[in-house]
């Protein structure tokens, strides 16, 4: 059977394009473990309905059946909470989605961070339709917010809304010299919010991952002994091919501002280079010694669906 291709295209996302990809699914496209599978995380259920035990409450979102209001908790807290039961929690897909400044980039189809809400999409459709529970994580150079458990279309179309917002907020001119800096802190507490989190079926991360180092390892490793993770990796052409063969000063222009990148200098040269074929290979070995699925999406290539 041959793969349907998605196109993206631009420098920023539409609302009507991220709900037009309802009309893709296929149960392979999640990373789920086999009902025989020995998995480290939690077993994932498509079994509709509430379990008997109370897991835990969460905020009140709107959509939510008021039947499940915890009273208690909404009135020590001053603000409406829903009860979750065990069988919901125990059947959650995490997706963490980057829409950072270093994103912000593009020289073919589409921009990395276009792509990036595509592909968001595509898992929350798939885990909408599938019965189970979505928990979307959307960071930036600013912010993180998490979006808890989302089990129904008119919950992830408020979902939707966000990540379209965030992605359209994108500017040429929030780009700093200690940009990573703060887009790491937020993934950083993307995962930490994410390992505290009693069960984490499944966890999909989409990200250039400029902030990849050694304390990112060691929280994915810890993530990794409870949860099935995919790391997709947005990659660029000019990244790939350009860095490694050019050598002068490139001009990146929006419209309205600009900013130079040099490569004239032997040092600035390896630096680029360095900074994505080192972190490629490292994020792949350490992708293979942990048994973590890896995938790569390149922005001037279609979705493989």
């Amino acid at each position: 059977m041959k793969n349907k291709l998605i196109y993206t295209k631009g420098a920023y996302i539409k609302l009507e394009e991220l709900i037009k990809n309802q009309l893709y699914f296929s149960k392979n496209f999640l990373n789920l473990p086999s009902a025989s599978s020995q998995f480290h995380g939690s077993s994932i259920t498509s079994i509709k309905g509430r379990g008997i035990e109370h897991a835990e409450s969460i905020p009140y979102i709107q959509g939510d059946d008021s039947r499940y209001i915890d009273w208690k908790v909404s009135a020590r807290k001053q603000n409406i909470y829903t009860k979750v039961f065990s069988q919901e929690r125990d059947k959650i897909v995490n997706v963490i989605s980057d829409q950072s400044i270093s994103m912000f980039f593009g020289t073919k189809k589409c921009f990395k961070s276009t792509l990036c809400a595509n592909i968001t999409s595509l898992v929350g459709w798939n885990t909408i339709k599938s019965n189970l529970i979505l928990r979307g994580v959307i960071f930036n150079h600013h912010n993180m917010d998490c979006f808890n458990y989302i089990n129904s279309e008119k919950k992830y179309l408020i979902y939707l809304s966000n990540l379209a917002k965030y992605n359209n907020s994108l500017s040429i001119k929030d780009i700093r010299k200690d940009s990573i800096k703060y887009i790491k802190e937020n993934f950083n507490n993307a995962l930490s919010l994410l390992i505290n989190k009693k069960n984490n079926s499944l966890v999909e991360i989409i990200s250039d991952f400029y902030f990849w180092d050694g304390s990112i390892e060691t929280k994915l490793s810890v993530l990794r002994k409870k949860s099935n993770i995919t790391i997709n990796l947005i990659t660029d052409s000019l990244e790939k091919d350009i860095f490694t063969s050019y050598d002068g000063k490139i001009v990146f222009f929006d419209g309205s501002d600009y900013v130079v990148m040099d490569l004239s200098s032997k040092d600035k040269f390896n630096y680029w280079v360095d900074l994505f074929e080192k972190r490629v290979e490292r994020i792949i070995r350490f992708c293979q010694k942990n048994k973590i699925k890896f995938n790569e999406y390149n922005t001037k290539e279609p979705i493989k669906f």
